[in-house]
């Protein structure tokens, strides 16, 4: 039987939380010896909804196989100045956690449901650095090597630290790849890129480059099977 096989719920909320459900060992290289959850739920964090919340969790936790709880926090940044939406996310986790501690044993973590941005534009972006496609248009994903960014988004994972969570998740918006996206050609990757091989390129250049033969798909194969090893993607990008 599959594992999304009807569970009884006690309310609606669990049952479209259970939709939701991400079913996945949790990345630990001795998750034998630590205790760690392995069947997790992710759930909104919805504003002044902490009782019901707490109670829905609590029946995941209780009555189910369920052992964590993801608290879904999307943090990418929005807004000029741009919004502490970590500190927002952090104090509906503070008054949600603490009633879900006395009625189950459920870990609890947060999900990072957004970091560098899945696209689309929001009603205030922030005026960052965005990753550039291939064909010279952007997306509201933020560009990892902007400083900004990075400052940014470690605030917001020392903000939910604090909290004392169980476990930390990010979601797959956590790159410069998929989505029809395969690279970022902004001006900070093309500054890097000419820093390393000695010459400035224009990202016409480069994506011309990439089509060659033996470039972007053969280098792109490549790459992958190398992702644990970032001295020997460098080498095969560099070479």
């Amino acid at each position: 039987m599959s594992v999304f096989a009807r569970i009884k719920c006690k309310s609606e909320l669990v049952c479209k939380t259970l939709l939701l459900m991400l079913f996945a060992m949790a990345l630990c290289a001795h998750a034998g010896s630590v205790d760690v959850p392995r069947w997790l739920s992710v759930m909104p964090l919805h504003e002044n909804m902490s009782d019901e919340l707490a109670a829905d969790a609590a029946a995941l936790g209780n009555d189910t196989f369920v052992d964590g709880i993801a608290w879904s926090c999307p943090v990418n940044p929005e807004g000029d100045p741009v919004t502490d939406r970590a500190g927002i996310f952090a104090s509906r986790y503070r008054g949600v956690a603490s009633k879900l501690r006395k009625l189950s044993p459920v870990k609890q973590g947060i999900l990072l449901q957004s970091t560098m941005g899945h696209g689309g534009f929001p009603g205030k972006v922030t005026p960052w650095q965005l990753v550039v496609k291939s064909d010279g248009t952007s997306v509201y994903r933020m560009c990892p090597m902007d400083e900004r960014f990075l400052a940014y988004i470690s605030t917001a994972c020392r903000t939910f630290a604090k909290e004392k969570i169980d476990f930390f998740m990010i979601d797959d918006d956590t790159r410069v790849n998929g989505n029809g996206i395969i690279g970022c050609f902004c001006p900070l990757h093309l500054a890097e890129f000419a820093k390393r091989t000695g010459r400035n390129w224009s990202r016409e250049e480069v994506v011309s480059m990439l089509k060659k033969p033996g470039g972007w798909s053969e280098t792109d194969s490549r790459i992958k099977g190398h992702t644990q090893n970032s001295p020997v993607r460098e080498e095969i990008l560099f070479e």
